[in-house]
């Protein structure tokens, strides 16, 4: 073994918020200048885009037809927004979208031809209205993104047409565009839901909540990263664990000064220097130590492990347990802890299970 430094990695970035906000925003789709879309750069053209990923909030009585397609985009001197033209061309991606094929939550919507992009060329993945009546009481709400990303204020950015007029949020969408491979292009939010996962020490159990981590080289962990809003009186412990064992941790109470403003930003705790095995499933975990509230503790849901593979990699996994440690792990849901690593082993080679490793 031969650790060598790395810098700072957090194997599941950092959920920068500034926020106790972690609405969304929706898009109601009710008129029939009304549309939505993720504008990207490709950068991938060794497959075929063959089905788009919306998440739909709500059905409201019988919708009209919508169109799903991969768009041509028009820049602007500001932005760049679905110019209309299929990218397709004579082979068209478009498809008209039926009343009864929208179900409320994930949707996957198979495209009339699968669409190869060239790498450094900018589309748009878009849902519009495409004919039938279409009025607030005819037509899908949909999730368009959450609000405060402030980290992610890149490419892909979410488009909104309203009245027949196109503007760009910089913003990442929860639309996307879908590989045969079931892979999606970094940046976009394909989520089911985030919401806030508070608890404390009065609660029901589970009394730990962690992400699974497996890396394929040796590695040093110095802390754990903690997407949280702690009180006061919120004394929690964080540890890593191998199965039950508990390989380093510590207990951070309360004359540690935690804030009490509206931030979630991450806390940065430091732990003892600690060399975790290669190829071994370890849990960064937090409970608390008492009855005041680990609050603004994110919890991310995907509707599967493509979708949450796009936004956080591969080889993580949200996961609980009792007082009693016994990992409950959940392929579909991510938490917001990390462990903060600062030296890999050098002689490992590449180490690819870092699909969603961040600088922090």
């Amino acid at each position: 073994m031969a650790l060598a430094d790395c810098g700072l990695i957090e194997i599941i970035p950092s959920i920068n918020h500034t926020l106790a906000n972690i609405s969304h925003v929706t898009k109601a789709l009710d008129g029939s200048g009304e549309g939505i879309a993720g504008v990207w750069t490709a950068s991938d053209d060794t497959q075929a885009i063959d089905r788009v990923y919306i998440n739909v909030e709500a059905v409201n009585g019988t919708p009209p037809t919508y169109a799903v397609a991969i768009e041509t985009v028009t820049n602007t001197p500001t932005q760049g927004i679905p110019s209309g033209t299929d990218a397709g061309g004579g082979s068209p991606t478009s498809v008209d979208v039926t009343p009864g094929t929208w179900g409320t939550g994930s949707n996957e919507i198979t495209l009339t031809n699968p669409f190869t992009p060239t790498v450094g060329v900018a589309y748009a993945v878009t849902v519009r209205h495409s004919s039938g009546t279409v009025n607030a009481g005819a037509c899908i709400d949909v999730y368009a993104r959450q609000n405060e990303m402030a980290t992610y204020r890149a490419t892909p950015s979410l488009a909104l047409l309203a009245a027949t007029v196109w503007s760009s949020e910089a913003r990442r969408p929860v639309i996307a565009p879908i590989y045969e491979d079931n892979s999606i292009p970094l940046g976009f939010l394909p989520i089911t839901n985030m919401e806030n996962d508070p608890w404390n020490t009065g609660d029901a159990p589970p009394l730990w909540k962690a992400n699974s981590f497996v890396l394929p080289v040796a590695h040093r962990v110095c802390g754990i990263s903690l997407g949280a809003r702690l009180y006061a009186a919120a004394d929690v412990r964080v540890a890593i664990f191998n199965g039950a064992v508990e390989e380093v941790g510590m207990d951070i109470t309360a004359d540690m000064g935690w804030g009490t403003t509206a931030a979630g930003n991450p806390v940065h705790i430091s732990l003892p220097l600690t060399v975790l095995a290669a190829n071994t499933t370890y849990h960064a975990a937090v409970k608390p130590l008492a009855a005041s509230d680990i609050n603004y503790f994110y919890k991310w849901s995907f509707a599967d492990l493509a979708k949450k593979r796009a936004v956080f990699g591969g080889n993580v996994s949200g996961s609980t347990s009792p007082a009693t440690v016994s990992w409950n792990d959940a392929n579909t849901v991510i938490y917001s802890i990390s462990p903060v690593i600062d030296q890999i082993d050098g002689a490992g080679g590449v180490f690819p299970g870092f699909g969603g490793a961040g600088i922090v």
